[in-house]
């Protein structure tokens, strides 16, 4: 399938609007080109291999074929997903896959556009509790008023930690932050070269979309928001001399909404944001 133009994309990104999915505690979708099973978005599946998760992997078709031929094609589509998990190392009992064919479209297949969102396969995925394990990683919300040297003084339980980085605000529709998020920007960036020994994931999240689905980016016209405002908190900090050994970024879509109502602009505000985990913590 040729390179979808800027029209097509727009029309797309309005379409995924409308579409619905079912919610999970974490999911992302990935898709595939018509009548293929070649998995082209590896790196957010590789990043996916992780122990003590469980997975359920769906696979979908549009309506073009009959149901045997779609079914065969969903199978093919969910093993090339299952594959990239089971060569990360995940144990095979640890991934579930259905096969749904052309049986459950998130719409009517009636225009190219709408055929492509249902060649997909949703990655769904359960965080097992690990045998011993009594405390779970909190997730604070650093607001005006607190730094990350207070937040994370008791180090005790740092280790999986996510804050919530309340002051980096994004504007509707683009990768960018509003300028007055750079101040927490570079508190951040302190933090990083006072401890050398903390390495961290930056996780994307936008608003106003089912959970399963990321947002336009109005800059560039891809359908990748989330990982596109992960990925400027990480070329920001790269830019200021931080080891991109010490960092990745991930997009959540539009899943684990602050605000799941979304009822104010303030809450829509919120929900597009960006928040760190803490991978790696050496005193």
């Amino acid at each position: 399938m040729g390179i979808l133009s800027v029209k097509r994309l727009l029309a797309l990104g309005s379409l995924l609007l409308c579409c619905l999915f079912a919610r999970a505690q974490d999911s992302l979708v990935v898709f595939f080109p018509f009548n293929s099973a070649m998995l082209s978005d590896t790196a957010r599946v590789d990043s996916l291999g992780r122990m003590h998760v469980r997975y359920v992997l769906a696979g979908y078709c549009d309506s073009i074929g009959s149901n045997p031929y779609n079914d065969s094609l969903a199978a093919a589509r969910v093993a090339a997903v299952r594959g990239r998990l089971l060569a990360a190392g995940l144990p095979d009992s640890l991934v579930r896959v259905e096969v749904y064919g052309k049986r459950a479209p998130v719409n009517d297949n009636g225009t190219p556009e709408k055929r492509a969102v249902n060649r997909r396969v949703s990655i769904s995925w359960t965080v097992l509790p690990i045998a011993g394990a009594t405390d779970t990683p909190a997730t604070i919300e650093l607001t005006p008023s607190m730094t990350l040297e207070e937040v994370l003084k008791d180090t005790s339980h740092i280790l999986g930690s996510r804050i919530i980085l309340r002051q980096v605000n994004f504007y509707g529709g683009h990768h960018y932050p509003e300028e007055s998020s750079y101040k927490a920007l570079r508190e951040l960036l302190r933090f990083m070269n006072t401890h050398s020994g903390l390495s961290i994931e930056i996780q994307g999240f936008v608003c106003c979309l089912p959970d399963s689905v990321d947002a336009l980016d109005l800059d560039t016209h891809v359908i990748n928001l989330s990982t596109a405002r992960a990925k400027f908190i990480y070329d920001y900090l790269r830019g200021e001399g931080v080891d991109t050994a010490r960092m990745r970024y991930r997009g959540f879509q539009a899943s684990q909404k602050l605000f799941p109502a979304e009822a104010s602009e303030e809450e829509r505000k919120m929900n597009r944001r960006v928040q760190i985990k803490i991978t790696a913590w050496k005193p």
